[in-house]
C-alpha cells in the first residue's frame, strides 16, 4: 500500500518541475489536502504562487505548472 501524497512531498515534487512542466493531483487528494470548501481554491491557488507555479482545475482534479522565472 502506498502513502497518502503529504503537503511537504508535494512541495518537493512542485519545487522540482521544470519551467513548462506540470503536475496533477487528482480531486480526491486536493480535497484531502487542501479542503473542500468556499476558502480551498485560495490556498491551492497561494500554494500554487509559492512554488512559482500556476493551477488550473480539471474535470479529475488540479494541474499545477510551473512557471518561467519573473512570472506570477
Amino acid at each position: 500500500m502506498t502513502e497518502p501524497l503529504s503537503l511537504p512531498l508535494l512541495q518537493m515534487q512542485l519545487d522540482h518541475l521544470v519551467p513548462g512542466q506540470g503536475l496533477h493531483l487528482p480531486t480526491s487528494e486536493v480535497e484531502r489536502m487542501f479542503g473542500y470548501n468556499d476558502v480551498a481554491n485560495g490556498r491551492i491557488r497561494n500554494f500554487a504562487e509559492g512554488h512559482r507555479c500556476m493551477f488550473a482545475w480539471s474535470g479529475s482534479g488540479v494541474q499545477f505548472v510551473k512557471l518561467p522565472r519573473g512570472e506570477r
